[in-house]
């Protein structure tokens, strides 16, 4: 395994507790270029997603996170969709998964994402506890 990236000081903060979460997201490279990728991990502050490609190692830019409903759609579940920034901290090859997996650090949420992270951490996650509050 290679890192590509090296964590920046000024982003690097406690380490939050995370839950395994499949998730689909979308990376937004550029206005043009979107990777589709699944979160490998979650928490309130960032995330580890599986790639088919290695993103940039200078990475910081938009996701789109999609939470799946926790009931189905047929009985009124719905779909969020939370809009981060988020700082690549590092990549490596994960050769079980075949894939790249890079960890990212949340920067900032668009509206009451943040909220809504927290939320529905809390919801799908038994146990979850914001320490941060």
């Amino acid at each position: 395994m290679f890192k590509s990236h090296q964590p920046t000081q000024e982003l690097v903060q406690p380490r939050a507790t995370r839950y395994p979460a499949h998730w689909r997201v979308a990376v937004l490279l550029d206005e043009e270029r979107v990777i589709e990728a699944r979160s490998v991990n979650i928490s309130r502050t960032g995330i580890a997603l599986h790639c088919q490609q290695t993103l940039p190692g200078n990475f910081h830019g938009w996701l789109y996170i999609e939470i799946p409903p926790r009931f189905p759609l047929s009985a009124g579940g719905v779909r969020q969709i939370v809009q981060t920034r988020a700082q690549i901290i590092y990549t490596v090859h994960d050769s079980k998964a075949q894939c790249f997996r890079s960890g990212m650090q949340f920067s900032a949420f668009i509206g009451d994402a943040e909220k809504i992270l927290a939320r529905e951490l809390e919801q799908h996650f038994s146990g979850y506890r914001d320490r941060s509050a």
